[in-house]
């Protein structure tokens, strides 16, 4: 809600706004951006999505990449990246680069859509996959538990279309 995604007819992926927990993927974090800077480590991008403190965009290729504040396994990379740090408070790890989601590399991928602390995507065969924060059922798995990383929405799986 504080940054913006947005790539060029080629692919080229361009981010602008606040950067306090490294969401434009430049490499750093803290410093926002008032003018869209490319992000250069991505190439090909098809379609993008901003979370709240997050990115995650789709290559041409179908490969999904996230990066940002990985609180409630919004990332999807399989961890919130919680630690101890100093006086004992919680701290998370943050994902600075666009980094690929491993659980979707055999996958491709053709839509990205994010909420505040969620991500939804789709594949070329309409196939489904959901995880970041599941309060109020918003995953779509009948509960509310986070999912740190991609989890099949079992509806769009296992139903055929008409």
């Amino acid at each position: 809600d504080k940054h913006s995604l947005w790539f060029t007819r080629n692919g080229a992926l361009y981010t602008s706004g606040s950067n306090e927990f490294g969401q434009l993927g430049t490499g750093q974090s803290g410093s926002n951006n008032v003018n869209p800077s490319l992000v250069s480590t991505i190439e090909g991008v098809r379609t993008a999505g901003a979370g709240r403190s997050f990115s995650c965009v789709a290559n041409k290729a179908g490969k999904v990449y996230s990066w940002g504040y990985p609180k409630d396994g919004v990332l999807g990379h399989g961890t919130e990246g919680k630690f101890l740090g100093t006086g004992n408070r919680w701290e998370y790890s943050l994902e600075v680069r666009p980094r690929v989601i491993e659980e979707l590399v055999a996958e491709t991928i053709a839509e990205v859509a994010c909420g505040a602390a969620h991500t939804i995507v789709t594949n070329i065969e309409g196939k489904v996959w959901t995880w970041g924060f599941g309060g109020y059922g918003r995953l779509g798995h009948g509960d509310n538990k986070n999912q740190f990383s991609p989890k099949k929405l079992e509806h769009f799986h296992n139903v055929p279309e008409p």
